[in-house]
């Protein structure tokens, strides 16, 4: 029997890494529903059109660089951080990192504004109006390259000193700006998205001030100074090049699929893909990103990592399990709610619906891909997170290729594939690399056990609710709520809520 004081002190034990998600979580979810404002708005007033499709090709171009420079930076650049034992080895770290990536992000940037047909040309099927909006979209946003690579540098800075709230803000003030300038559409539609793309290029530049401004208050400033601090990050790096090469480049080859498709299915898969981003953007981001620092400092400790490893994965299948299998059965009812008004149509629905269908599905495995590579990369493993990305990502483009003519769904679908694959490869890894399992096995199977009962009963509530009414918000409302009921009722009369108490109750560590 579990008694109040119990409660309280195994709670107490988490207390600092719930508090830090919190907050970044707090602002991750700002920075999201403003997000999703921009795409309401331009769901509302362009649909899936040219114009969207225009747009969302070349922000993914933008978000493709950032996050190859993001991707293959942090996991080695913020444990170095961190491990730097004096304030002066930190500072020459940071400003060699900061004038590596600096140098690297307008150069970059110089490229694609001058490139930007060759790049159109050869990475879209776009018929050519389409293409000219493309291209004059991507001239835009590509200035803002070089700040947001940039921001890699203080970013991390920031967080290695778990100062998480800082760092976050940087990311508010893009997506305010962005915010700000997509309301100009509502004066002048004839713009297009035209006033978006410089709200990225300037939300980019005022990113990486709001690092700077902070970083400047606590006396450290950037200064350009390239010295061999950066080699050791830059030999971690090599390894996951290739692979995280491959994970974005997933991206542009998904997008060149279906821009030879109707118009706006480049829209549709960004929709479809952005929502189910929300939910890891908003949750589980903030929470490896908090805990990764906490998996460097115990990697000495075995023992304690192990559990730490395992108590994460448990919290985070239990949350993300049931909100994948509700995403998949709603996803009709969730894109009508988001976007089912103004110029988005009936068809833009359905098929934004089937984009989202099987990406839906795929949370619980980035999950478990996300924290096992932190996990790897806390312990300097870097080559074979990047292999097993390889090998998925290389899985990815054959599905796709081979059955692109049945949809767009083909495209989530051969995502949701490729996240088992990498998932499941690197559970194998973490095991032969750390000596032991993360007994999580039996756990999973009560969760998954009570969910496809769940799924049953819901699908003939739903069935019946439909033959009387169209469903819509109040399907939704109401059979989400019946499931996530019974849910909780599961998770509690069958002990689970009681195991997760008692798992962090004998954790040999105070957090």
């Amino acid at each position: 029997m579990i008694d109040n004081y119990d409660i309280v002190s195994i709670l107490m034990k988490w207390i600092n890494i719930f508090k830090e998600t919190f907050y970044v979580s707090s602002i991750h979810l700002t920075t999201k529903l403003l997000g999703f404002l921009e795409k309401l708005l331009i769901a509302y007033i362009f649909g899936a059109s040219e114009v969207s499709d225009a747009y969302f090709f070349s922000f993914a171009v933008f978000i493709i660089i950032f996050d190859f420079f993001n991707e293959s930076t942090s996991p080695a650049l913020l444990p170095e951080y961190v491990k730097s034992v004096t304030p002066e080895e930190k500072k020459r770290l940071f400003n060699s990192a900061f004038s590596f990536l600096i140098t690297i992000g307008f150069s970059l940037s110089l490229l694609i504004f001058f490139f930007s047909p060759w790049i159109i040309r050869n990475f879209s099927s776009f018929p050519q109006e389409t293409a000219g909006i493309t291209i004059a979209y991507l001239r835009i946003i590509s200035l803002g390259i070089g700040f947001i690579i940039a921001s890699i540098s203080t970013y991390l800075l920031i967080n290695s000193n778990q100062k998480f709230l800082p760092a976050s803000m940087g990311d508010l003030m893009f997506k305010i700006i962005g915010s700000i300038f997509i309301l100009y559409t509502f004066i002048d539609k004839d713009a297009g998205l035209t006033p978006l793309a410089i709200g990225i290029a300037l939300g980019s530049l005022l990113k990486l001030s709001t690092h700077i401004l902070y970083l400047k208050k606590r006396g450290l400033t950037p200064l350009l100074s390239f010295n061999s601090s950066i080699k050791k990050v830059l030999k971690l790096s090599a390894p996951m090049i290739i692979g995280i090469f491959f994970a974005k480049f997933r991206i542009l080859f998904d997008n060149y699929i279906v821009s030879g498709m109707a118009i706006g299915s480049v829209t549709a898969l960004q929709y479809g893909y952005r929502v189910m981003e929300f939910g890891i953007v908003v949750i589980l981001e903030p929470f490896s990103t908090v805990i990764f620092p906490e998996f460097v400092r115990l990697i000495k400790n075995p023992e304690l990592f192990i559990e730490k490893i395992s108590s994460g994965l448990k919290l985070l299948l239990t949350v993300f399990l049931p909100v994948s299998l509700m995403a998949f059965i709603f996803r009709v009812e969730i894109i009508t709610i988001l976007f089912g008004r103004g110029a988005f149509e009936h068809s833009d629905i359905l098929v934004t619906s089937a984009a989202f269908s099987y990406y839906a599905l795929s949370m619980s495995f980035i999950c478990i891909d996300l924290l096992l590579s932190r996990s790897l990369f806390a312990l300097e493993d870097t080559t074979f997170p990047a292999l097993f990305e390889i090998t998925s990502i290389s899985f990815h483009i054959i599905f796709a290729l081979s059955f692109k003519s049945s949809g767009i769904h083909i495209i989530s679908l051969a995502f949701l594939l490729n996240r088992i694959i990498k998932s499941s490869l690197l559970y194998i890894r973490f095991r032969f690399k750390a000596g032991s399992h993360l007994q999580i096995g039996i756990f999973t199977l009560k969760i998954i056990s009570f969910l496809m009962f769940n799924t049953v009963l819901v699908k003939i509530l739903k069935n019946y609710v439909h033959f009387f009414q169209n469903g819509g918000a109040f399907t939704f409302l109401a059979l989400t709520s019946i499931f996530v009921l019974f849910y909780f009722a599961e998770l509690y009369i069958f002990g689970i809520f009681k195991e997760i108490l008692n798992m962090f109750r004998n954790e040999k560590v105070q957090i």
